[in-house]
């Protein structure tokens, strides 16, 4: 009877699923609520241009650092509405998955592959806002620079999350720890290299 319950048991942790890193879910959370708060923001400084064109939004500062110019262009809104709802929908997203996964959840591993693919997508759409921003617009706006970070550091800690085995048997190996070391350096120089690039942009003009 003992080594039936002991078997029963090892089979138990053979088939239990890791759960992803306390501080990359801790990272996750901060950086989702941050891009929501952006994202909120922005709705709010474009619905009161909307309302009154000569509205001056909070964030514009200079010639180069102007939110006006940014959110009352064309590709502010370039799937018909307002890009920042895409933020205000998906942000919380982030926030609910990592804060469950703090709680002790261990969500599937489907559901940080699907957080991976949005990140992916997200970012995407980020670098040609960044190009958008730097090569014809000439302007950034502050609150989407943040949302550019929230976005990058999103995608890093999804694909960290993935690359340690989240979701998979706890028996699975460690050596994914050492490659998903790599990640936030990764992204990391790839922030970098993006806001050289719109940096060049900018001071090109």
């Amino acid at each position: 009877m003992l080594q039936d319950q002991q078997q029963a048991s090892s089979a138990r942790r053979d088939t239990a699923l890791q759960a992803p890193g306390r501080l990359a879910c801790v990272i996750l959370v901060v950086s989702g609520l941050a891009g929501l708060a952006a994202a909120l923001w922005l709705s709010v400084e474009k619905y009161r241009i909307l309302r009154n064109p000569g509205y001056l939004p909070s964030c514009s500062i200079s010639e180069v650092v102007d939110c006006g110019t940014v959110v009352q262009s064309w590709q502010s809104t370039a799937f018909g509405f307002p890009n920042a709802l895409i933020g205000v929908a998906a942000y919380p997203v982030v926030v609910t998955v990592a804060v469950l996964a703090l709680a002790g959840a261990s969500p599937r591993r489907w559901i940080w592959a699907g957080q991976l693919a949005g990140a992916l997508a997200g970012t995407v759409f980020v670098h040609w806002l960044a190009w958008q921003t730097a090569y014809d617009l000439r302007a950034v706006c502050l609150y989407c620079m943040v949302v550019w970070a929230s976005t990058l550091t999103i995608l890093g800690c999804s694909l960290s999350i993935l690359v340690r085995g989240a979701g998979l048997p706890a028996a699975v190996g460690g050596r994914r720890a050492q490659l998903a070391g790599w990640v936030p350096v990764g992204v990391l120089v790839w922030g970098v290299l993006l806001a050289v690039v719109v940096a060049f942009g900018l001071i090109s003009a």
